[in-house]
C-alpha cells in the first residue's frame, strides 16, 4: 500500500476537495508493474490543525493497525476487561480495552448504530494497539443490557458511560485519563457522538462514521406517508432491542425533531476536533444527507478542526475496514 501526501488536490472518486496548504492522503495498491488499482477505495483526508491526542509511552501511528506492539510491556500489557457500566437503575454490558504501558491514557468510546450488527470491535483493538484505551459497550435494551431500549435512553448511556470513566476508581484501575475522552460512533451511533459532544463538556474530539441525522429524519416523518415507512423500516430491525416498537421510535425521533437536529448545533460543533467520514455508496445515509449538507455547516461556522472525508464503500465499510482503522488511527493519533 502506497501513502501519497499533496495538498490541495481533489482525489478521483473520493469528493473531497481540500484546501490549499492542507496535507491530504490518499491510499492505493499496486497490482501490476504498470497498474495502480484503488481496491475499492480512494482517501482523501484534511488534515489541517488536527491537533495531538496520542498516547503516553507508546508509539502512536497507523502502523498499528497491522503490526503487534512491540517490545510488550510486560509491567503493564494490554488487557481485556468486562464491565458492567451504571445508567438509570441498570449496569449496561461493555468491553475494555486496555492499552499497555504505564499512566493514564486517552479513551474511545465506541458508539454501535441501530440496532448494532456492527460492533467495530476491529477498530477497538486497532487502536490500542495505537496507545488508546477502546470501550465497547451496549444500551439499555440492546444486545442483552438490561432495561428499555429507546433513542432518548441511548443518548443518556453515552453520558452515563462518560461519567463512569471519569470516576476515580475507573480512572485509577484501568488507566483512563478521564481528560482525554474521545466518541466514535457509526451510524445512528455516529449522530449520538456528534450530539453528545455538543451537549456534553469535556469531550475531547468525536468521530463520525457515515452519521445519521435523527432530528432530520424526525422532521421528515411529520409527514404521514414518510412516517409509515418509518415505522416499517424501524421495526424490521428489533431483533436485538427490547422494549420498544417502530411506532414508538418513530414517534420520538418526531417529537425530538428540533432538538435533535445536528445543524441546529453545528455552531457547538464547529468548536471540536472533528472527524465526519461517509461511504460513496452509503444506500443507507446518502450523501446528499448528513455529510454534504452538515460539512458545509461545519465549515460556514468556522470549525477549524474538522476533516472530513469519503471511502468508496457500504454504509458499513465492509470493504474497507484496514482502511477505515488506518484512518481513524491516523486521525486520532494527529496525523503524525
Amino acid at each position: 500500500m502506497r501513502l501519497k501526501l499533496a495538498g490541495g488536490d481533489r482525489f478521483k472518486g473520493s469528493g473531497v476537495l481540500c484546501p490549499r496548504g492542507a496535507r491530504t492522503l490518499s491510499y492505493a495498491r499496486r497490482v501490476g508493474p504498470n497498474l495502480r488499482q484503488t481496491a475499492g477505495f480512494v482517501v482523501a483526508i484534511c488534515l489541517a490543525g488536527l491537533g495531538s491526542l496520542h498516547a503516553q509511552n507508546v508509539a502512536c501511528s497507523p502502523a498499528a493497525v497491522t503490526a503487534d506492539p512491540s517490545p510488550v510491556d510486560t509491567a503493564y500489557p494490554p488487557v481485556i476487561r468486562a464491565v458492567l457500566i451504571p445508567s438509570a437503575g441498570v449496569r449496561l454490558n461493555g468491553v475494555l480495552y486496555v492499552a499497555q504501558g504505564r499512566g493514564a491514557h486517552p479513551t474511545v468510546v465506541f458508539l454501535h448504530g441501530f440496532p448494532g450488527d456492527e460492533k467495530n470491535a476491529d477498530l477497538a483493538q486497532a487502536v490500542r494497539r495505537a496507545g488508546f484505551n477502546a470501550l465497547v459497550f451496549y444500551y439499555r435494551g440492546a444486545w442483552g443490557s438490561p432495561g428499555i431500549y429507546s433513542y432518548s435512553h441511548v443518548l443518556e448511556d453515552v453520558t452515563a458511560a462518560l461519567i463512569w470513566l471519569r470516576e476515580p476508581a475507573t480512572a485509577e484501575s484501568m488507566r483512563v485519563d478521564p481528560e482525554r475522552l474521545i466518541l466514535v460512533g457509526h451510524s445512528f451511533g455516529g449522530f449520538a457522538a456528534l450530539y453528545t459532544a455538543a451537549t456534553t463538556e469535556k469531550v475531547a474530539a468525536v468521530a463520525a462514521l457515515a452519521p445519521v441525522d435523527l432530528g432530520s429524519r424526525g422532521s421528515a416523518m411529520r409527514d404521514t406517508g414518510a412516517f409509515a415507512k418509518g415505522v416499517q423500516r424501524r421495526g424490521a430491525q428489533l431483533g436485538a432491542l427490547r422494549g420498544t416498537s417502530g411506532e414508538e421510535l418513530s414517534r420520538e425521533a418526531v417529537t425530538h425533531a428540533a432538538d435533535w437536529s445536528l445543524q441546529s448545533h453545528a455552531g457547538v460543533l464547529a468548536t471540536k476536533r472533528l472527524l465526519l467520514l461517509a461511504a460513496t455508496h452509503d444506500e443507507a445515509v446518502p450523501l446528499s444527507e448528513v455529510y454534504e449538507p452538515l460539512g458545509a455547516k461545519l465549515r460556514e461556522a468556522g470549525a477549524k478542526q474538522l476533516t472530513s472525508l469519503t471511502l468508496q464503500s457500504d454504509h458499513a465499510f465492509s470493504n474497507v475496514r484496514i482502511g477505515l482503522a488506518q484512518v481513524l488511527t491516523q486521525w486520532l493519533c494527529g496525523g503524525k
